[in-house]
């Protein structure tokens, strides 16, 4: 990410590590956490309705608190640049002010609609699975605060260049959450957990709050209504929100959908997503995140090209990295489902089933990075309408899958139809950012960058087919053995080393292939050391 200046990139590459460190312990007890939930409740109609009714308040205003935390960032830092801290500060105490009574507003509406957004989320349940999702709903409503909240403050100190401590926040709101279920869980069953997890949710408030406080910020109790900020926000926030949206609706079909079958295939999108979002987590988000405060600054000297630069490495480094590990969890689908889940109520049919679906997710890894880094660019550059536009392309081209692809496939069809519809909205988002150039050099999908995805799909390849006879060779070992099932250990002790060839094959591919960004880091690690060993 060399976007003009070594210290720069370096700041930049020490965020994102950071923010990878945080994602990885968050993912780690995430892991923990559902792998709890699973073995207590295993893929059962009571998670069915808790994974639906704790979608509820991330629809109602997780869209909205999301685009607030995004616009709120080329905002914030402008406003700092041109009239300082006290006046920024300002702005943003209105700011959040009206993101509370808005919240309050909605947290009213949902608790009454409550039973009516049920049916509209969920139209397959019935009788208790149904009431049950409803009183989950109830108990989990007040999140909508905490979301918005949460996103805007993140996007606040985002735009100090203040990205470990909030990242770090994560983790302990699995901690929480996992508390919840040996705790609130033994005496509330799967309520304990719904109340588990609205805790968890404020502690994450309360550090990022502590940070932003450190900073100064006194947000007052008033709102100016005159502040032209606050209606720009409004204007730029809708858009973004309907797109943020759009992508919840991707979610929300293949959730509509998936209650029409049997009991569990909810249950198996809610697992395989914690594992498919995962390289999200490590890398792509990481690099998203810290690249937009930047695009933001260089938006607000009008220079293109940096930007141009800057989406091109952020791209290509999203490509290094998530090309294998998503083509990884590919090919080890099955065992990895099998390690982190099965156990207790959680049964080789359940493995079966989720391990599907998260072969297909993962699929569209690569593209779901392309896009956040792509659509911020435009953010920064205060067009919003883009990333909505192909949003809704993206949403038209899932729906229309879904309706295909569930009849040959069932919740893996779902999945696929996901994965394409992202790969469509990433590369449609990148033709658009390019049509706007003038000049050739300053166009994303060029030669060169296309030339280095030839080469780490190369390598991905030659990777994938090394893993894929290798756990063929474990399984052919097990049959020879009479085993119908490897335990748990076993398998483990083979999608270990399994991991390490592969990553050893794509890296030594890597570099026998020269790519550019492969090479690009580690030169950098090779600085690094040298001025360790230097001093």
């Amino acid at each position: 990410m060399n976007l003009h200046g070594s210290s720069r990139t370096t700041r930049l590459i020490g965020a994102s590590f950071a923010i990878m460190m945080a994602g990885i312990l968050s993912k780690c007890l995430g892991f923990v956490r559902t792998m709890v939930i699973a073995a207590v409740y295993g893929a059962s109609s009571q998670v069915d309705a808790f994974v639906v009714a704790q979608n509820i308040p991330g629809m109602l205003f997780g869209l909205v608190g999301g685009a607030l935390g995004t616009v709120v960032i080329p905002l914030f830092t402008r406003k700092r640049v041109t009239e300082g801290d006290e006046k920024a500060f300002r702005m943003l105490g209105t700011i959040w002010n009206a993101v509370i009574l808005a919240a309050l507003l909605i947290i009213i509406i949902g608790e009454f609609a409550m039973p009516l957004l049920v049916k509209l989320i969920a139209p397959g349940f019935r009788g208790e699975v149904y009431e049950q999702t409803i009183t989950l709903g109830y108990i989990m409503m007040p999140g909508v605060l905490v979301t918005g909240l949460s996103f805007t403050a993140s996007g606040v100190l985002n735009s100090f260049q203040v990205f470990g401590l909030p990242a770090f926040a994560g983790p302990l709101q699995n901690v929480i959450i996992i508390a919840s279920v040996f705790t609130l869980g033994r005496v509330m069953g799967i309520k304990g957990l719904a109340f588990g997890t609205l805790m968890g949710m404020a502690a994450q408030l309360v550090i990022l709050w502590l940070v932003l406080r450190n900073k100064g910020f006194r947000p007052g109790m008033s709102i100016d209504w005159r502040l032209p900020e606050l209606r720009q926000m409004v204007m730029l926030s809708l858009p973004v929100a309907v797109g943020a949206g759009l992508g919840t609706v991707n979610a929300l079909v293949d959730r509509i959908l998936a209650s029409s079958l049997p009991a569990g295939n909810v249950a198996a999108i809610d697992y395989s997503a914690r594992l498919y979002t995962l390289p999200m987590t490590l890398l792509g988000s990481a690099i998203g995140t810290v690249l937009y405060p930047t695009f933001a600054e260089f938006a607000a000297s009008r220079d293109d090209a940096r930007t141009t630069d800057g989406i091109r490495r952020g791209l290509s480094v999203g490509t290094l990295g998530l090309f294998p590990i998503s083509a990884g969890i590919f090919v080890l689908a099955r065992p990895l489902t099998q390690v982190v889940y099965q156990r207790g109520m959680f049964d080789a049919n359940a493995t079966i089933l989720t391990s599907g679906v998260l072969a297909m997710y993962v699929l569209g890894v690569p593209a779901m990075s392309w896009r956040d880094v792509a659509s911020r660019a435009f953010y920064a550059n205060g067009d919003t309408i883009t990333p909505l536009k192909t949003g809704i392309l993206s949403v038209a081209v899932n729906v229309a899958l879904n309706l295909v692809l569930i009849r040959f496939m069932a919740a893996r069809g779902l999945a696929l139809a996901t994965s394409i519809a992202s790969w469509v909205g990433a590369l449609s988002l990148m033709w658009l950012w390019d049509r706007k150039q003038s000049c050739a050099a300053a166009k994303i999908l060029g030669s060169r960058f296309l030339s280095e995805t030839v080469k780490v799909l190369a390598a991905t390849a030659i990777m994938s087919i090394v893993v894929y006879f290798l756990w063929n060779h474990a399984v052919e070992q097990a049959t020879a053995s009479r085993m119908t099932d490897m335990s748990n250990m076993q398998t483990l002790s083979w999608l270990i080393p399994a991991t390490f060839v592969g990553a050893v094959t794509y890296l030594l591919c890597a570099w026998c292939l020269k790519v550019g960004e492969f090479r690009f880091i580690v030169d950098l690690a090779k600085r690094g050391l040298r001025r360790l060993t230097n001093r």
